[in-house]
């Protein structure tokens, strides 16, 4: 009864830190390699050369402050922060922020 017990307690102990896939289940098919690399060809020639551009793709192309034009301050005022911290010129930007603030205020005014 106790052989029983130690021999149930060891088969238990093998199958919990045996793995369930031997190394000798995972061998692949020798064309795994051609099918994968020609998925990856037709993927690329439909996307690449064949696939034409949707509303979607125009819809992306176009520039970020276009679509949120009031993203455009903040961004041009923390790059100004940024710059001036690495001791860059920003006297561009400056000009650019100003002539938006005075774009904004118009269109609120009319």
């Amino acid at each position: 009864m106790v052989n029983h017990v130690l021999l149930v307690k060891v088969k238990l102990h093998q199958a919990i830190f045996t793995p369930a896939v031997t190394e000798e289940e995972m061998t692949y098919p020798n064309y795994t390699s051609l099918v994968v690399k020609s998925s990856i060809i037709i993927f690329l020639i439909y996307f690449c050369i064949l696939r034409e551009p949707n509303d979607i793709d125009k819809m992306l192309d176009r520039d970020l402050f276009e679509v949120m034009p009031d993203l455009e301050i903040p961004i041009l005022e923390s790059e100004i922060k940024r710059l001036e911290s690495h001791g860059i010129s920003t006297e561009e930007l400056k000009k650019k922020v100003a002539e938006l603030k005075k774009l904004a205020a118009s269109k609120s005014d009319g």
